[in-house]
């Protein structure tokens, strides 16, 4: 299984780095691909939860000299339930091509452990899951 998310960070860093190094216009070039990113990881979590999601962030960061070694980066936060306080993070670096999930609230609710175990039981030693790791 390829997750669909990658595709999408191939395609932003290609069009990323390629056209100007303006803060500005590349922040707007990011902004452009911000629902396929939505897309794309919510369709990939439900591929590996069978539980569908739903995006209630997106934030990018780029040229941050204290995020990940400079690292340009798009965070997602995501939910599963509108009444539950679950709520996962995924963390994309775009200038490395990783994906990474994290519990940042764990569920009030019983029906949602499963999958916050799922993704706490990859952890590296940065408490986050590579993403590829759930590739079967």
């Amino acid at each position: 299984m390829r997750f669909k998310i990658y595709q999408c960070l191939t395609e932003l860093s290609k069009e990323l780095y390629s056209v100007t190094d303006d803060l500005l216009t590349n922040y707007s070039i990011c902004w452009k691909y911000a629902s396929q990113f939505a897309e794309a990881i919510t369709s990939d979590i439900q591929s590996i939860s069978g539980t569908s999601c739903f995006v209630t962030g997106v934030t990018f960061i780029l040229e941050d000299t204290a995020y990940q070694q400079s690292a340009s980066g798009c965070i997602i936060e995501l939910k599963f339930d509108q009444e539950d306080e679950f709520i996962i993070t995924s963390e994309c670096l775009i200038d490395f091509g990783r994906v990474s999930l994290r519990v940042k609230q764990r569920p009030s609710s019983p029906k949602y452990e499963t999958i916050s175990e799922l993704i706490e039981a990859k952890y590296n030693s940065e408490f986050k899951s590579e993403l590829k790791e759930f590739e079967k």
